[in-house]
């Protein structure tokens, strides 16, 4: 029952368009897998730049989602470079935790953990607004 919950509050976050739902869901499922086969756990970071890219065309379906499409290009892009994501661990202390289809919930945990990091989100992405500009959260989002 609380899988379909689940399910069912993923499909209302994501109602906006049918295709970039069903990309969100694939790219995740990559993504989680990619995260086991890496070896990442919570707080701590083994991937180099090169194994944890994002392509340009996946970040735009992604942001066609809206906020929570933003919010989580910003959270894989954090996970992109060791020192970046060290970098902003120190900053906010601790990191943005990311979406994903296998647990539960994952959504909720990233929207609340990014509300209490609004400002060290803004304050970074300020400071890499060449890379970040289009996943940039105004005040709409």
């Amino acid at each position: 029952m609380g899988h379909i919950l689940n399910l069912a509050c993923q499909g209302f976050l994501f109602a906006k368009d049918n295709e970039a739902v069903e990309m969100a869901i694939r790219d995740a499922e990559e993504m989680q897998r990619e995260d086991e086969r890496l070896g990442l756990e919570e707080g701590r970071l083994r991937a180099t730049e090169s194994e944890y890219t994002q392509s340009e065309a996946s970040q735009e379906e992604w942001r066609k989602i809206g906020a929570m499409g933003k919010l989580h290009n910003i959270a894989v892009w954090l996970r992109r470079s060791p020192t970046r994501y060290q970098r902003f661990q120190k900053h906010a202390r601790r990191i943005l935790p990311r979406d994903n289809d296998t647990r539960w919930n994952s959504w909720l945990t990233m929207l609340e953990a990014a509300v209490d990091m609004e400002y060290h989100i803004r304050v970074f992405i300020e400071k890499h607004w060449d890379e970040m500009e289009k996943n940039h959260l105004d005040s709409d989002d």
